[in-house]
């Protein structure tokens, strides 16, 4: 029982003091419009009582939660949920906040019944309603979705609900009668003005429905938002507690000195074949990956590994074949005596090896998690292309991702759906059949379960016996299906936010496993640009093994409270281990992009350690790049740009100018000197990225009105949106021109993925005066000014010649200190002009 005790609460923690403080929370002015016919007492119009405007005796909004810096290394288990939790909350509220709509939709609900949850608390109270819609409904009903409820007669008026905790067990064994009906809670409290909470007054008619069943109130719903990810978020805070020690001392540990890097060695693991290891040898080829997988399947007890893979460096497939590795032999903290075990089952999770011993061999379980639904994708197809399977064969791997397919759809029942698009390609093909809601759905119609969901309220099948006994079929059940599925694979796929969902711990979750993990190893991408929490979510499963890949020279975390990136929550998981002197496996060889660009970022950001491996040395002799014989496209250069910066209605900035340069002449002029050598145009890639969405829009829309670009792979977009991407050739527009500073272009992590899409060229635009006043842009200004590559402002006359440049006055020293009155001219030395 002590297992299992230790079991639901590291997978199933209380979350009732993040859902008071998420009710508690105060909805800007909105307006309810009623969706369908709503009895007269619900049509009502207006800002919310407790929200809105303040007006002259409205009471004060409860204050926003402060959470205190967070440390480098925390003393106990309560300061990390002490410090953390205020964040979490604090970003919640920020995406309600920025999400929520002007006009909401009101859907009739009645009430079926209602219970207090927390029935020792008095001041604050948790209530639990059942309530049932009286249409067709497409509300979301997601555990963390946020709704607004409203009722005439309450004396509050309106409050706010969420989805309750328990909707999914509810879910579990939901009858067709029951379809329509779902669990929501709301919380009462006497202090309950100026806050979305209930009065205890009003709940009197929510918990006895039946002292006035011919008149039961009418209450109106309608969907705010969503706080999901800061519900799962705080699960993995407080699931840290019943964690094995190897992962709870990520938070407690520091080293006094960083492991020298000689250490790691490029050497067969003893529990991988020769075949396999010669296959990984051939498709990896330099020693950094190798000694990577090397010195994880040799790790001898539980650990947690950290790999920087700075850009180009190739560290997806580090991962890949990594999996390769892990699926054909075991490191020595997952073996158990040399027992086989069957396929799906832990390892560690064996004690009786009398019991499991059987012919199949032993087969390490992976999850393999990411941020984004994209990196995730990516890195499957991969798997799928160049992993090998269990049986030594390549993509012969029974991958699952988790997830919705339809990822990008518009949460809430007032969002329209975008239409179903068949997939086309081969990688969405793939990825259709590998996700596993599509797969139960396949599994449930060859059993006879045609529709895997419950029908609607009405339905012509609904409540009859046949239907009913096949919904209640254990075989037929959707549940039983996906738990299936997914503990039969290999490997796991889903982003970190994703591995939270309680449908996915209800369907990885081992019954007869109390103590051990439901994974042997856990492996996130991209762990930099995840917040701490957002990290831990996945490492709920208790893996053995942890492999956090990323690079924290790149893009950082995003959040949206200025209070919480001041209280390094922006920090990940893989960079505070890293500033404890966790040992590093870090990749030097990169293979993406010229010898002149990679140098750049290597020196600026790297200390000079990444090299540029042989064959792009190689690739840059031939004639990949045709147009460097041309002299005004060289592999890197600046064109020095004195636009003008304007800011738009929404306080966007773009610079046209830069624009027009860009699009107007720039690409016009190289695409007639390509053409004119390689007679084509669709056999090259060219990116226009900018730090600021109104450039990127202003840019796009100059591309598509152009019709020298027709035929022309350009993709235009923000730096931000652009990391893993790359192109034969990378426009960077940095819009900062005139007074004042130059924002968030003097992040270096920001910098440093912009300057490194490149594969050929990278041609920046910008006003290096204004620029400068930053020491890194002044050290690539300095840099391409020693070697002739800062042009100053200039047009190409008619014979595609460049004009002489303008010299660039040096700025005048103020008196005043600051980074400005540091700031200084750059010479410009003339161009050198090509002979035709």
């Amino acid at each position: 029982v002590k297992g299992l005790d230790r079991k639901l609460k590291r997978l199933q923690p209380d979350t009732t003091i993040l859902c008071k403080r998420v009710l508690k929370w105060v909805p800007p002015s909105v307006r309810a419009e009623p969706k369908g016919i709503i009895p007269k007492g619900l049509h009502v119009l207006g800002p919310l009582s407790n929200g809105g405007p303040k007006q002259k005796g409205d009471p004060a909004p409860p204050p926003a939660a402060t959470g205190r810096p967070v440390p480098g290394v925390f003393k106990d288990m309560s300061e990390v949920l002490h410090c953390m939790a205020p964040h979490v909350l604090n970003e919640g509220l920020a995406s309600l906040n920025r999400d929520v709509e002007k006009y909401i939709p009101l859907e009739r609900v009645e009430v079926e019944s209602c219970n207090k949850l927390d029935k020792n608390s008095v001041a604050t109270a948790l209530y639990e309603v059942t309530i049932r819609t009286m249409s067709y409904s497409e509300l979301s009903r997601d555990v963390g979705d946020v709704f607004l409820l409203q009722c005439p007669t309450w004396k509050s008026s309106r409050c706010l609900a969420m989805i309750s905790p328990h909707q999914y067990e509810a879910r579990r064994n939901v009858r067709p009668s029951d379809a329509d009906t779902f669990r929501i809670i709301l919380c009462a409290a006497r202090e309950h003005a100026g806050t979305g909470w209930l009065s205890p007054e009003d709940v009197g008619e929510l918990c006895f429905p039946d002292d006035f069943s011919e008149n039961l109130p009418v209450l109106g719903i309608g969907y705010l938002g969503s706080v999901v990810p800061s519900m799962r978020e705080y699960d993995a805070l407080k699931s840290l507690a019943y964690l094995d020690p190897h992962l709870q001392e990520m938070f407690f540990r520091q080293f006094p000195v960083r492991e020298a890097e000689d250490k790691m060695r490029a050497e067969k693991p003893t529990s991988v074949t020769e075949g396999v290891w010669k296959h990984i040898q051939e498709n990896l080829g330099d020693e950094d990956k190798l000694a990577v997988i090397s010195r994880v399947m040799n790790t001898r007890s539980k650990a947690v590994h950290l790999l920087q893979g700075p850009p180009g460096t190739g560290k997806s497939m580090t991962i890949v074949h990594l999996v390769s590795a892990l699926l054909n032999g075991v490191t020595p903290s997952l073996k158990n005596n040399g027992i086989k075990v069957q396929v799906g089952k832990s390892l560690l999770a064996q004690n009786d090896v009398g019991n499991n011993a059987i012919s199949p061999p032993s087969v390490t379980r992976i999850l393999i998690c990411a941020p984004s639904n994209c990196a995730t994708d990516d890195l499957a197809w991969k798997i799928k292309r160049y992993s090998l399977g269990p049986n030594g064969l390549r993509g012969d791997i029974d991958i699952k991702r988790f997830g919705n397919l339809r990822s990008s759809l518009e949460r809430g029942c007032h969002k329209k759906r975008a239409p179903y698009l068949p997939p086309s390609s081969p990688k969405d093909k793939f990825l259709e059949a590998i996700n596993v809601d599509v797969v139960v759905a396949q599994r449930l119609r060859e059993i006879g379960q045609d529709v895997p969901d419950p029908p609607p309220l009405g339905h012509a099948h609904a409540g009859t016996p046949d239907r009913e006994r096949r919904w209640r079929n254990p075989d037929a059940n959707t549940f039983a299906q996906r738990r299936r599925v997914l503990q039969k694979c290999n490997v796991v796929l889903c982003t970190l936010s994703g591995a939270g969902s309680r449908t996915f711990i209800d369907g990885i979750t081992r019954e007869d496993a109390d103590g051990a993990g439901e994974f042997d190893v856990v492996i996130v991408d991209e762990a930099c640009q995840a917040s701490e929490p957002s990290a831990l979510i996945p490492l709920k499963f208790n893996p053995k093994q942890v492999v956090l890949v990323g690079d924290p020279r790149q893009l950082p975390v995003t959040l949206l409270c200025q209070s919480s990136e001041a209280a390094n929550h922006g920090r990940s998981l893989f960079e505070r281990l890293d500033n404890n002197n966790w040992p590093v496996m870090m990749l030097k060889t990169q293979y993406r992009m010229h010898p002149a660009i990679s140098r750049i970022s290597s020196d600026l950001f790297y200390g000079g350690k990444v090299k540029t491996s042989e064959c792009v040395k190689e690739r840059g002799k031939t004639a990949v790049a045709p147009w460097h014989q041309i002299g005004k496209y060289p592999p890197f250069c600046i064109w020095n740009l004195e636009g003008k910066m304007a800011q738009s209605h929404n306080k966007g900035f773009a610079n046209h100018q830069e624009g027009n340069f860009i699009v107007e002449t720039l690409l016009p002029r190289f695409l007639q000197q390509y053409t004119s050598i390689r007679k084509k145009t669709d056999d090259i890639e060219i990116g226009i990225i900018s730090f600021y969405r109104d450039q990127v829009f202003s840019i796009n829309k100059s591309v598509n009105e152009m019709p020298k670009m027709k035929g022309v792979s350009i993709e235009v977009a923000t730096v931000d949106s652009f990391q893993g991407s790359e192109k034969d050739i990378i426009i960077l527009s940095c819009v900062r021109s005139g007074g004042g500073g130059i924002g968030f272009l003097s992040d270096y992590r920001r910098l440093n993925v912009s300057i490194t899409r490149a594969r050929h060229s990278l041609w920046i635009v910008g006003n290096m005066n204004v620029l400068c006043q930053d020491k890194i842009w002044k050290n690539i200004a300095d840099d391409a000014y020693k070697q002739n590559l800062l042009w100053a402002q200039h047009l190409y006359d008619e014979n595609h010649g460049l004009r002489k440049p303008k010299p660039i006055a040096r700025a005048k020293r103020k008196a005043a200190s600051g980074p400005q009155s540091q700031s200084r001219g750059l010479p410009v030395r003339p161009e050198r002009h090509v002979s035709r």
